[in-house]
């Protein structure tokens, strides 16, 4: 029982990929670690990719808001 309730609230993410949009930016450098540490597979994209590679984790240039680029 006690295993149960430390197991909840913690993310298990198993073979997912995560997305993040503007994923160079603060909010990538904080949530993607978590991801990629939970299991998942890390696909950032943004205007200004990241310029080091960490394993687990893909960025990609591409802006949102255009639709070519997506």
């Amino acid at each position: 029982m006690r295993e149960q309730r430390a197991m909840e609230g913690k993310m298990r993410t198993g073979s997912n990929v995560v997305l993040i949009a503007g994923g160079s930016g603060a909010l990538g450098q904080t949530v993607v670690p978590s991801f990629v540490a939970a299991g998942a597979r890390g696909i950032t994209v943004d205007q200004h990719p990241a310029s080091v590679q960490t394993e687990g984790r893909t960025d990609m240039k591409a802006d949102v808001t255009n639709e070519a680029d997506i």
